[in-house]
């Protein structure tokens, strides 16, 4: 069979992740290239769904985004699925303390403070015609 470069299918989001992201669907014996490394995959991987790039140990972290996202309830080989049926998060150790990594801002004095085209509103503010709102719409995201 041949190998397709993994970018084409899934995607990596953080150089610690031991997991990729299916971009589409990606069939049973596919082999995905890794800088060198062969990945063939196990089963057929849904778009969305998480992708072991290397063997996963039961009770090993599962990192995405470069975070632990959850504790393998079983061995994950390589090249095989991560979801609910091998993944928890109940024996995670969740980190509640605040303001760990505080660091002062430091403001522009007024002078520098950057400019940009937008309009006065009615009431005084500023706006643009433009909006971006980034939502986490799952946990792993949150």
């Amino acid at each position: 069979m041949s190998e397709t470069p993994l970018s084409e299918k899934a995607i990596i989001i953080h150089s610690e992740d031991n997991v990729a992201i299916a971009k589409t669907a990606i069939g049973l014996g596919t082999v995905l290239r890794l800088n060198g490394t062969r990945v063939t995959v196990t089963q057929t991987v849904q778009p969305g769904h998480k992708i072991a790039l290397r063997p996963i140990d039961k009770g090993q972290a599962v990192i995405r985004y470069g975070q632990v996202i959850g504790i393998a309830t079983e061995d994950i080989s390589q090249g095989g699925t991560v979801h609910i049926h091998n993944l928890t998060i109940d024996s995670l150790r969740r980190q509640y303390e605040k303001c760990v990594a505080y660091q002062p801002v430091e403001f522009f004095p007024e002078t520098a403070i950057p400019k940009f085209q937008g309009y006065v509103r009615n009431w005084g503010g500023i706006g643009t015609r433009n909006y971006v709102a980034v939502l986490s719409t799952v946990i792993c995201s949150s």
